[in-house]
């Protein structure tokens, strides 16, 4: 039985993108209850980039040389949490217009 990272590792980048974005705005919504605006914001827009670091850093931390993941690693990062980020930001952002309304 393969390893959910492993499946991950398997996916074309669009398709982890997506899987990045997606799991940010999931997590997005459990900030939505957070009464002040600048934490949740704060929050939703952080958590994508801990998110891709983490999960672009897991083979390393299973044992994988580091050498063959440092030189992608900034432009991974900065793709997924882009993603994620964008993904959050409509989370937050649908809960003020549905909240004037």
């Amino acid at each position: 039985m393969r390893s959910v990272f492993a499946w991950f590792e398997m996916l074309p980048l669009w398709g982890n993108t997506a899987i990045m974005a997606a799991l940010s705005a999931l997590i997005a919504f459990a900030y939505l209850p957070i009464r002040s605006g600048a934490i949740r914001w704060a929050l939703a827009l952080l958590t994508p980039f801990v998110l891709a670091w983490a999960v672009f850093s897991m083979p390393v931390w299973k044992g994988v040389n580091p050498s063959e993941y440092s030189f992608w690693a900034i432009y991974f990062v900065i793709l997924w949490s882009g993603a994620g980020a964008l993904a959050s930001s409509v989370v937050m952002w649908s809960r003020g217009v549905l909240r004037r309304h």
